[in-house]
């Protein structure tokens, strides 16, 4: 894999920010990165097949995304940083942590489960998101899963940011393969 990654800020200490199924590493939002990098280096990484991160893998495992984090931190010359996964990249995060302590400064989780048999599974309503019906447009596909994925005040009263992440997404969609080698590899991890 080449794992394509963007650093804005300054200081000394690194945050890399791992985004979670189907994710791109824009969609952390320019607003919430700069309050980030205010005071510190920040570092978006887009996981393997999303975006400009290329793979030739049909697909992989957990560990091997987490072997993509280290490369980064690698790449970076970084001894170790803060880490931050969400969703995904948080089951990432802490197989990285796990595997690699010494690279992991501190860990946010955020959005995340261990995986495995002893996790609690989606509710209906979430676990739709995973499986949207057929037919149905790529905005549309999107925008039920930022809808279920948050309260319906926050969709109704930032109906403009779900928007923008709609339109993100219809620019530069995840594959169909790519989204399903991430998916089964979280269906085969379990970091309990």
């Amino acid at each position: 894999a080449t794992i394509h990654y963007a650093a804005e800020g300054g200081g000394r200490d690194t945050l890399l920010l791992v985004m979670g199924l189907g994710g791109h590493a824009s969609e952390w939002g320019a607003a919430f990165v700069s309050d980030l990098a205010s005071d510190r280096r920040v570092v978006r990484m887009d996981n393997r097949g999303i975006a400009q991160s290329q793979t030739t893998a049909q697909s992989w495992t957990m560990r091997d995304m987490a072997a993509d984090v280290i490369a980064v931190i690698d790449a970076l010359g970084l001894a170790n940083v803060h880490l931050a996964g969400t969703s995904m990249g948080g089951m990432i995060a802490q197989l990285v942590a796990a595997e690699y302590p010494a690279r992991v400064s501190r860990l946010v989780l955020l959005s995340t489960s261990h995986g495995g048999r002893e996790s609690i599974p989606p509710k209906p309503r979430g676990a739709a998101v995973l499986m949207p019906s057929r037919g149905m447009s790529i905005a549309e596909q999107h925008r039920q899963g930022l809808r279920a994925l948050t309260t319906d005040a926050f969709a109704e009263d930032h109906a403009e940011l779900i928007e923008l992440l709609v339109a993100q997404r219809e620019r530069n969609p995840t594959s169909g393969p790519t989204f399903k080698a991430q998916f089964d590899a979280i269906l085969l991890s379990d970091r309990s």
